[in-house]
């Protein structure tokens, strides 16, 4: 059914003119064009527009007046709104958005990508796979015809998408890692409707379950539904990325939105699914196109643990042998002329390994190294007695010592490169193996 009257604007009567300020603005901004139409959008009122309607049912024609909020905004966001902005790139105010608060460790999923000629996709299925589904997550994985079972004999849910030839081996281009997780995304979210959040691992890596879920609880995660979270810094294209092996955290918004961007290609937003090599810098560059809050986070990190032996001493009590108490203080430390160890958190003994409190990952782990850690996180809990799906239940313990880290694009820096600028008793403890270090 035709509606009663036909609207036609009055283009003459469309534009006000705008404030005196904003006029200065402009002229001040000139050799930045897209920096002052996004503040001055920002400062001035949007312009009316007159809409002159004419009733067809023979009553008298009536006329009003419209507010064009979004067709004079830019599409250019101004830069403080980008990463840690607390607004959406839609500019709705937070509390509109959908609340992406975690409630139970079901609502976390984890998808593990393994090939057939990898040792490590059995020792993970027996290891941290095994503790991360006693926690409560859900995980899959995605291979290509292995079946994977965890320490009790469970066999774990294997899914199969196209890869590419990732799965074997290769990387570096545009149309195989980016394309082969956007397929992966895809599947996993339409597989697991009721997730919130997706965590990306490989099978070399190593999970600690409880320190990712008190990481996560920390964090205001109702503040925006965009997420991405892990050890993330700037790239050679200015945008910020996370290392894919330590583990990449995303809500499910942010998650459906790449699901689609890394397998359009040249039709992907400013062609970003075209600019980065593999699926973790590429993600990284897509979601800064949408306005993603890309969070540094202190507890991953893209090398295995330090080995006690290797650096010729033990950690007992928490504290290794060389170092005196006050180290572990930041303030005091700094008075008496400490080493400053990484954001202040102490150095743990856990089984053979030294490792840095409240982690959350570790990469190019080897099976002897992921049973071994293992091992010494199962002995941890049996001296709390605790078992391992009970420990995401109250109460709570507080807040992480390995928390964030500054993240935007001029002040992220991966841990890396944190290695690069510490002392030599942060690198010793905390940044891996020395021949490791050395090669950053």
């Amino acid at each position: 059914r035709p509606p009663p009257y036909t609207c036609a604007p009055n283009l003459l009567l469309a534009m006000r003119p705008r404030p005196r300020g904003a006029l200065v603005l402009r002229r001040f901004f000139l050799f930045l064009p897209s920096l002052a139409s996004a503040y001055i959008a920002e400062a001035a009122p949007a312009p009316a527009l007159d809409v002159r309607c004419n009733r067809t049912d023979g009553e008298e024609p009536k006329e009003a007046q419209v507010q064009l909020l979004q067709s004079s905004r830019p599409a250019v966001l101004p830069g403080h709104l980008r990463h840690g902005s607390r607004r959406s790139l839609t500019g709705k105010n937070p509390a509109q958005l959908p609340p992406q608060k975690l409630v139970e460790p079901k609502e976390l999923a984890i998808f593990v990508t393994s090939g057939d000629n990898r040792p490590q996709g059995d020792c993970s299925a027996k290891t941290w796979v095994s503790d991360a589904l006693d926690f409560g997550f859900q995980v899959v994985y995605y291979g290509q015809n292995a079946s994977h079972f965890s320490s009790s004999g469970d066999e774990i849910p294997t899914r199969r998408v196209e890869d590419y030839g990732a799965l074997l081996g290769v990387r570096d281009r545009y149309d195989v890692w980016p394309v082969f997780v956007g397929n992966v995304l895809e599947d996993l979210l339409q597989h697991l409707p009721e997730v919130k959040f997706v965590v990306r691992l490989d099978d070399d890596s190593f999970l600690n379950p409880e320190s990712l879920w008190h990481s996560l609880l920390a964090l205001p995660l109702e503040e925006s539904s965009r997420w991405m979270i892990g050890d993330c810094g700037p790239d050679e294209h200015h945008s910020l990325w996370c290392s894919g092996g330590a583990g990449i955290v995303l809500s499910r918004p942010l998650a459906e939105l790449l699901a689609k961007q890394l397998r359009s290609g040249y039709r992907s937003a400013n062609t970003c699914a075209l600019v980065g090599r593999n699926d973790d810098d590429t993600m990284g560059i897509c979601a800064s196109k949408f306005g993603a809050r890309i969070v540094n986070h202190h507890g991953f990190h893209p090398f295995p643990p330090s080995r006690l032996e290797d650096n010729g001493g033990d950690a007992r009590g928490g504290v290794p042998r060389r170092l005196p108490p006050w180290t572990f203080w930041p303030l005091l430390g700094s008075l008496l002329g400490a080493p400053h160890l990484d954001a202040g958190c102490r150095v743990e003994q856990l089984g053979p390994f030294a490792v840095v409190q409240d982690w959350i990952t570790y990469h190019h782990m080897t099976c002897e190294q992921q049973h071994a850690l293992s091992a010494a996180l199962h002995k941890a809990r049996e001296r709390q007695r605790r078992p391992a799906s009970s420990l995401w239940r109250p109460p709570f313990r507080p807040p992480p010592c390995a928390g964030t880290l500054p993240s935007s694009r001029l002040k992220a820096q991966k841990v890396e490169r944190r290695c690069e600028n510490a002392d030599e008793l942060t690198r010793r403890w905390l940044c891996g193996s020395r021949a490791r270090v050395g090669s950053l």
